[in-house]
């Protein structure tokens, strides 16, 4: 006997509920409950709902493995583009996770050709889905997720109403996390900080404490400020295995306070590129490419290229291990 859209829906409810309150307790039972349902094709867009929350789930667990797998079914699963696109976007950003470039690009790419149709309407759905490819994209499709914040916006209402209900407001929080997460790998720190500022205070109000967790780990980083430490403590008290815990843990060091692409500036520096250089290979303009020196000079506290390396010399920082990090 199939299970009802009911029971799905409330499966579905609750996985979302116990990733983004980062509620563990009952994780097992919830993947047990998942893998007993009886899911037929009427029930498509709920499985896929219950799988993104597992993904998110076995990532907080630490199982990466099986977050990849979650993120790759809900991908074949999906019933609709945009949530096709959401699903390829989730296998991307667990790609990286595992160290496979190779397979994030191929996954980011099949995002973004699901995106076209997922564009047709302005729902939110359609609204999430362009966002959560700009969030996991921004630092190797950089240019086509800009594009994903430029048509996000053009789909949204203006302004969101005071009265706005939950699925506006989570389309609006996602929309500001790509936004910062689109201005940040572009160098545009004070832009990312104010996008990163708004969405920070949407996931809070939503209760989504992970989302606001993550957000809190970019504006730290970002500002030095530690009193965003304050954010994921308590996340991380509750899942201390989660894929972000070392990031958190290894302190605020320079290279900690660096972007993905500010870190794979940093090695070409090291290694003697000149701006120029870097520029080209990046496929980065020089202004891109000269807002992240500037912003490794302030993480390291110095002001030139020379003493920079001198000072990674001194800290065991390699160009080849900074590579490794930043993929």
């Amino acid at each position: 006997m199939s299970n009802s859209r009911d029971e799905a829906q409330k499966l579905s409810e609750l996985a979302t509920s116990a990733a983004e309150t980062v509620d563990l307790r009952h994780a097992e039972r919830i993947r047990a409950t998942y893998d007993r349902f009886t899911w037929t094709q009427p029930l498509a867009a709920e499985r896929f709902t219950a799988l993104t929350s597992l993904r998110l789930l076995a990532m907080l667990q630490g199982d990466l493995t099986q977050a990849f797998v979650a993120a790759r079914d809900a991908a074949v699963l999906a019933p609709r583009p945009a949530l096709a696109a959401i699903g390829e976007t989730n296998a991307a950003a667990a790609s990286r996770l595992l160290g496979d470039a190779a397979g994030e690009r191929i996954q980011l790419e099949r995002a973004w050709d699901a995106l076209p149709a997922a564009r047709k309407s302005g729902g939110e759905e359609e609204r999430i889905a362009l966002a959560t490819f700009a969030i996991e994209g921004a630092q190797l499709m950089s240019a086509e997720a800009r594009k994903a914040v430029t048509l996000g916006r053009l789909l949204a209402p203006k302004g969101l109403p005071a009265k706005a209900s939950p699925a506006l407001r989570k389309a609006a929080a996602y929309e500001a996390m790509a936004a910062g997460r689109a201005a940040d790998a572009s160098g545009k720190g004070d832009a990312a900080i104010e996008a990163y500022e708004e969405a920070l205070e949407l996931w809070r109000a939503l209760g989504y404490d992970l989302r606001a967790a993550l957000i809190a780990m970019d504006l730290r980083r970002l500002t030095g400020d530690e009193s965003y430490a304050r954010i994921v403590r308590p996340v991380l008290a509750r899942a201390p295995k989660a894929w972000f815990a070392k990031q958190f843990r290894s302190g605020a060091g320079p290279v900690d306070r660096l972007s993905r692409a500010e870190r794979v500036v940093l090695a070409y520096l090291i290694n003697g590129d000149s701006a120029k250089a870097i520029g080209a290979k990046l496929k980065r303009s020089p202004y891109t490419i000269s807002n992240h020196t500037r912003k490794i000079f302030q993480a390291f506290g110095l002001n030139s290229r020379g003493k920079v390396i001198a000072r990674c010399a001194e800290l065991g920082i390699t160009s080849a291990k900074l590579e490794r990090e930043a993929h």
